[in-house]
């Protein structure tokens, strides 16, 4: 009956409770402490994309603390006159039930301009004594210090055996048959693949399902991709180089960052590599790697590092 409500799994098993997000003990253990004193701090949500953060916002505001809420998408609402107008109104008055009011600033690293920013901060100051603030964003480091300072900070990567569980129940939830011999350890290798992404993790999950059969794919053939960007690598091909990665790019959910990461972990261990070698390439690797938290467009950071990487040949 399920699949005839909802055939997409990232949507169906989007969280509805704060059980359903997959949450460290230090990370529940705080949200449980705002529960049940029925109050809560500025909070900021950063983490990498598809771990709950905009559905774990959403919870708080709309159905545990039940406030007054304003939803604003900064990717869509980033301006000087969203935070003068739209989020300043709301945050002066009183909220309508008693309680304090939230406002989420969800994928606020798209927040970038500083003038907005610095209206922001201001206004966190002055409402603070009516008005919550939860903000999301993928890449902290876009977010002026002094609004990171007024919040706290939850990390809400999950815990990996917290996701296995959440999987497994998946799968039995969706009377999915599972030859376990064989299933579970190719299962344990397609979280290990797309970790800490969830909503990864379920999109490839369901992918697998035929016939209410689980047949994962070797995730470990993604090796053999790697492999050939480290080939063209060496032959200092650029042009092959980028038309095979952007071809292949579903082979790393268009995760450059991980894509870096991966080539790392290979080239450490390989032969192909001279022992000379490798040292300045892991320093060239973990100085983009480091960039990753700061640019707006990682394809270009991930190229650039290749490209890089090549001239050092």
């Amino acid at each position: 009956m399920l699949n005839q409500i909802n055939s997409d799994w990232t949507e169906r098993y989007r969280p509805q409770t704060l059980e359903d997000i997959v949450l460290s003990e230090e990370a529940r253990s705080l949200i449980m402490k705002y529960i049940n004193e029925d109050i809560i701090d500025n909070i900021f949500l950063c983490s990498r994309p598809g771990q709950g953060k905009t559905s774990l916002a959403k919870l708080l505001a709309y159905n545990i603390f039940q406030c007054d809420t304003l939803y604003v998408n900064a990717s869509d609402e980033n301006n000087v006159e969203v935070v003068r107008t739209k989020i300043s109104n709301f945050s002066r008055t009183l909220s309508s039930n008693g309680k304090f009011k939230i406002v989420i600033l969800d994928e606020a690293d798209g927040f970038a301009n500083a003038q907005a920013q610095r209206i922001l901060r201001a206004l966190m100051e002055e409402v603070s004594e009516n008005t919550r603030f939860i903000i999301t964003a993928n890449n902290k480091n876009r977010i002026h210090d002094a609004i990171r300072s007024r919040c706290k900070l939850i990390d809400i990567t999950p815990p990996k055996d917290g996701v296995i569980r959440r999987i497994l129940y998946i799968l039995s939830n969706e009377q999915v048959k599972v030859n376990q011999s064989v299933e579970l350890p190719k299962l344990k290798t397609l979280i290990e693949r797309f970790y800490p992404d969830m909503r990864s993790i379920i999109k490839n999950l369901q992918s697998c399902v035929f016939d209410g059969v689980l047949k994962l794919k070797d995730y470990n053939v993604d090796s053999y991709f790697i492999k050939h960007v480290l080939d063209l690598v060496l032959e200092k091909n650029h042009v092959a180089l980028r038309s095979y990665i952007i071809n292949n790019e579903s082979l790393f959910n268009n995760d450059y960052a991980s894509m870096i990461s991966d080539f790392y972990h290979l080239i450490i261990d390989s032969d192909l590599v001279d022992d000379e070698v490798k040292p300045n390439w892991t320093i060239i690797i973990a100085d983009y790697l480091y960039k990753f938290e700061e640019i707006i467009d990682p394809e270009i950071n991930a190229f650039a590092c290749l490209y890089k990487l090549m001239k050092s040949i």
